[in-house]
């Protein structure tokens, strides 16, 4: 929604007192100036995708590139005010209230997106500068911002499936090294069997929607689990003794899903005990 600057003088100087206070009008009449004269120059999904794929880092097996277009698609699609920033067709207030907003993205914690549980779904854009006043230039509805900044979060992590994926390759690599060192051919043959004798595992993971998530609701701990699991075994003599994960905390709860009960672990057990059985 663009705004008439010559017609809203009332509006644009609510504006300015909530984002900058009594006394700070002036500065505030120099934004605006600055605004007029430059032009947003960045835009709110710009910003937030940023920001996500900065702090996503080694959460992810996604490459920084395939972030940033999943991130951009995703957050396009909810917000039309960004592509109107990113044209330059904003009127002057709006640009200030862009800018001021992709101002606070660019210093937010990462906790919104990396953090723990609490941290995660507790997570919000700046409230005041996004939430508040940038919210309303779409439809007037605030909560705008925050669908955009889910759709952001959202799309820098693996999906469900993707993550289903990661987790067998990276038990299968741990458990190739069980055996004596390879060729890079025999390495790739030996990958191949691996993956499988634990397709078991792999398509009931996707199948369950064992790591499906879905921020800010469905925030699903399993996810962190998995990782972790993965880490520890990779790092232990236990990748070579399925019997033993049952052992790791962090194993125990990455394959059992908590509120349906749906437990994988003696799937996945079996797989890679029948792999080192070969």
């Amino acid at each position: 929604m663009k705004t008439n600057i010559m017609t809203t003088g009332l509006s644009s100087a609510m504006v300015l007192l909530s984002l900058t206070g009594c006394d700070k009008i002036a500065d505030a009449a120099d934004k605006i100036a600055a605004a007029v004269e430059g032009g947003p120059q960045t835009s709110y999904c710009e910003s937030l995708c940023d920001w996500a794929v900065d702090c996503a880092g080694d959460e992810t097996s996604l490459s920084a590139d395939e972030m940033m277009s999943r991130c951009s698609d995703a957050t396009h699609e909810v917000d039309e005010v960004c592509a109107d920033a990113e044209a330059g067709t904003m009127e002057a207030t709006d640009v200030l209230i862009n800018n001021e907003c992709v101002a606070k993205v660019e210093v937010m914690s990462c906790d919104g997106l990396v953090g723990g549980k609490v941290d995660v779904i507790a997570g919000r854009p700046p409230e005041a500068t996004c939430i508040g006043a940038y919210g309303v230039l779409a439809t007037g509805d605030p909560e705008d911002a925050y669908h955009t900044y889910n759709a952001a979060r959202n799309a820098v992590l693996v999906t469900g499936d993707e993550l289903c994926q990661d987790v067998t390759v990276g038990l299968c690599s741990g458990l190739i090294g069980c055996g004596p060192e390879l060729s890079d051919d025999l390495a790739d043959e030996a990958m191949d069997r691996c993956m499988a004798a634990m397709s078991g595992f792999n398509d009931s993971c996707k199948t369950e929607g064992l790591y499906d998530q879905d921020l800010p609701i469905d925030y699903n701990i399993n996810r962190g689990y998995a990782v972790s699991c993965v880490d520890a075994l990779a790092e232990s003599d236990s990748i070579c003794s399925p019997s033993s994960w049952i052992d790791i905390a962090s194993c125990a709860g990455a394959f059992v899903d908590p509120l349906s009960g749906t437990s994988l672990l003696d799937t996945l057990m079996g797989g890679a005990s029948s792999y080192l059985e070969e």
